[in-house]
């Protein structure tokens, strides 16, 4: 059976949206059966997590 996996890259910055909806939205998704990567960034704004490039493309090459 194949296993979906989701990679929710966040931030406690992001005042597009709340930290707080998308580790509930994970959660969802792990109670039905998801594979779930949740990661987190401290001080990175809303969609400005490649300041940290190494950190975003090596948990984008994981879900490989």
């Amino acid at each position: 059976m194949l296993v979906k996996r989701r990679l929710y890259i966040y931030s406690e910055l992001d005042r597009a949206v709340d930290r707080r909806s998308v580790e509930a939205h994970a959660a969802d998704v792990r109670e039905k059966g998801m594979a779930v990567t949740l990661a987190k960034w401290e001080r990175s704004p809303h969609i400005q997590h490649m300041l940290d490039p190494n950190r975003y493309w090596n948990l984008i090459a994981d879900l490989n």
